[in-house]
């Protein structure tokens, strides 16, 4: 399957829609950011997920290839986190994918 293109425009909405911030592990903040976010399908595309604004979330380029191809939704961040917090749900999403997506491990993150 090949992957869709998705349109400069359409990943200026989605990182602006979610505060230029990785739903994952809170990395982010401002449009400085941008270029280490990407747009991610929450269903991905080998699971037919669509390339609509509705199926994208932002996320840093480390979570999303801890991520995969796995379908997961983060909930929109209201703002970044401080650098040390980052750092810590960083370790800790790695952990998460790690262990095959145990909900209950997400407590952990900030």
């Amino acid at each position: 399957m090949s992957k869709a293109k998705i349109s400069p425009k359409l990943q200026m909405e989605v990182k602006a829609r979610d505060n230029f911030t990785c739903r994952a592990c809170g990395y982010g903040g401002n449009a400085n950011h941008s270029d280490y976010l990407v747009c991610d399908h929450m269903q991905s595309e080998k699971n037919l997920g669509p390339t609509k604004a509705w199926n994208l979330q932002c996320l840093c380029i480390g979570c999303n290839l801890s991520k995969g191809s796995q379908n997961w939704t983060f909930d929109i961040r209201k703002k970044a986190v401080a650098e040390k917090v980052w750092a810590e749900n960083k370790r800790d999403i790695r952990r998460f994918f790690a262990h095959k997506c145990d909900v209950a491990f997400l407590t952990h993150i900030k």
